[in-house]
């Protein structure tokens, strides 16, 4: 027999909830929303999502309580709500947590019942035509309010959307393109009031209105599936744990923004972009300054959350050593060879590139998003590739592979292209995972510490000893580039200065480069006497090959320790 909402709330544990003191959190999650029976259109992700957050919860101290699915109707959620408010006192912290899906409703205070719509969120008895049971956000800005007017600070984390953007056409998406939304008044023009949340407190979301909010599958062998923004929070707070770190709110919102921004960006996740933005975060030192509530001293996590923590620090780690290729395959391929190519790609295609770039993973279809996506196409009887995040502000510029065959396209660049993006990705992270080798000063210096795009900023990089430099950074979304020594500028050895060495650069901040924190990082290496890299003063046309010869050779001098190098990064703050 079902129990009861006020039956379940003592099996939870609320009256022991309403007793403790300092950190409390309600987790709800649901998946399972009955005028939503076509499988195909179903959420996945609520007991994992649960899983992830009760464990952060726990190495924050917090006493929690959890509503899933039909435990979490509205008036269930509305008498936890309640007891929270009435039982808060000065100095505790309180997180509400929602996934699910949200929507919109009318604004009482509107004439216009279509204008500046109110974001909710949907609760187990939600209605598919009606807002009626759904919680609005002024609820949740009352909820905050009462909190903190007692002295107490609030935390709310919510993965949802409300209005979703159109999705994109192709297949062999690399995540569920379902958004987590209930929407309604489709035959209408519809706007949502902004900001979708004015309360107090800290406020995280996986998107903001219009915008999309999606799950994904958390490994490539198993049908276990995640919010993508509460698996990228919780893959990320529990590296900070396990390497016993504690970032601000602040910091640890913009390294998820880093590390799905470019997905979007990517296009096959349109609209997934957290809030709230990175200027906002900037901008408010209390709350988002202060330090993550995932991080508590004296805490005592059970050992599944123990488990759930190292796992995720693991996973997110194994990613980050990796660049992680996915094939998208679009609406001109015919569907008669999609399952042929697919074989190909995982087959052996796959085993010949993993084996060639030992740092690239192929990634399968509805595993975690890819650093790089390679849409293919068909036009008549040629194929085509492209790689649309490559970082650069000219669409012309983006990676294009043409062939007669599938299976050409690997030989006509886009096996070298694979390779040469790795060793970027491998050089660029020499400087976080190796000790350096060479002794020296080193520094990296910028003419301004703020930028916006298309500013004009001049980079100088200084060495105590005569040496070459190689150039990348790392923008907000995570994108990796790298900037020198290239083919029109082929020489970056260091000049005699007024003290020391050094080299000078000058240009403009290009508009791809996301706003948030921007990387910049020198590598200046010391080559031994009489060796010299494979040079960059070719033609263009021989440009890649000769950039792939130069990158593998530097890298196998450096990892058997013949060429010396050290690392100087620098943080600019990249702004709207």
């Amino acid at each position: 027999m079902r129990l009861g909402w006020w039956a379940l709330l003592g099996v939870l544990g609320i009256a022991s909830l309403a007793q403790a003191q300092n950190r409390s959190a309600l987790l709800v999650a649901i998946d399972d929303y009955s005028f939503i029976t076509d499988t195909r259109f179903k959420l996945k992700g609520a007991d994992l999502d649960l899983q992830y957050m009760t464990a952060l919860c726990q190495f924050g101290g917090f006493t929690v309580a959890t509503l899933k699915n039909d435990e979490a109707t509205r008036a269930a959620i509305e008498t936890v709500l309640t007891k929270l408010e009435q039982n808060a006192a000065r100095g505790d912290e309180v997180l509400f947590y929602f996934s699910g899906r949200g929507s919109v409703a009318p604004d009482p205070d509107s004439f216009d019942p279509f204008k500046d719509m109110e974001a909710t969120l949907v609760p187990h008895d939600g209605q598919e035509a009606s807002a009626i049971f759904d919680l609005r956000m002024r609820r949740l800005a009352r909820f905050a309010q009462t909190i903190e007017g007692k002295g107490g600070r609030v935390t709310l984390i919510l993965d949802t959307c409300f209005r979703p953007l159109t999705s994109r056409s192709g297949q062999y998406r690399h995540y569920n393109d379902v958004p987590k939304c209930v929407l309604r008044n489709t035959d209408q023009e519809v706007s949502v009031k902004q900001p979708i949340y004015s309360g107090p407190g800290t406020f995280f979301c996986a998107t903001g209105a219009p915008g999309a909010a999606y799950e994904w599958l958390t490994s490539d062998t198993d049908d276990t599936w995640a919010g993508a923004f509460t698996h990228e929070l919780a893959g990320i707070a529990s590296v900070h744990i396990q390497n016993n770190t504690s970032p601000t709110m602040a910091e640890l919102m913009m390294e998820v923004q880093a590390s799905v921004l470019d997905r979007e960006r990517q296009g096959y996740m349109p609209g997934f972009r957290p809030i709230p933005p990175a200027e906002v975060l900037y901008a408010k030192a209390e709350p988002y300054g202060r330090r993550s509530i995932f991080s508590q001293p004296g805490a005592q996590p059970t050992d599944p959350a123990k488990a759930r923590v190292e796992a995720a620090s693991k996973q997110r780690a194994e990613q980050t050593e990796q660049l992680r290729v996915g094939f998208q395959l679009m609406d001109s391929v015919p569907e008669s060879e999609r399952a042929g190519l697919e074989a190909k790609v995982f087959g052996t295609l796959g085993a010949q590139l993993e084996r060639s770039v030992a740092t690239l993973k192929l990634v399968r279809r509805g595993g975690l998003a890819p650093d790089r996506l390679v849409e293919v196409s068909k036009e008549g009887d040629k194929w085509h590739a492209v790689v649309p995040n490559e970082p650069t502000d000219d669409p012309d510029q983006k990676p294009r592979f043409a062939a007669d065959s599938f299976e050409g396209l690997f030989s006509t660049g886009l096996a070298e292209y694979f390779e040469r993006s790795a060793l970027i990705y491998r050089l660029f992270r020499l400087a976080d995972a190796a000790e350096p080798t060479l002794s020296a000063a080193i520094r990296i210096d910028t003419s301004a510490d703020t930028v916006r795009h298309d500013d004009l900023m001049t980079l100088t990089v200084r060495s105590s000893i005569p040496s070459s430099v190689y150039l990348l950074d790392l923008d907000g979304a995570g994108l990796v580039k790298y900037s020198a020594p290239i083919r029109v500028f082929p020489d970056t050895s260091l000049k005699p200065a007024s003290s020391g060495y050094e080299l000078s650069l000058r240009g403009r901040v290009e508009r791809m480069t996301a706003v948030g924190p921007w990387k910049l990082r020198a590598i200046v290496v010391q080559l031994p006497e009489g060796v010299t890299l494979p040079s960059l003063d070719v033609a263009e046309s021989e440009y890649p090959k000769a950039l792939l010869a130069h990158l593998k050779e530097l890298l196998r001098l450096i990892e058997s320790g013949k060429a010396r190098w050290r690392a100087s990064t620098k943080k600019v703050d990249v702004v709207q």
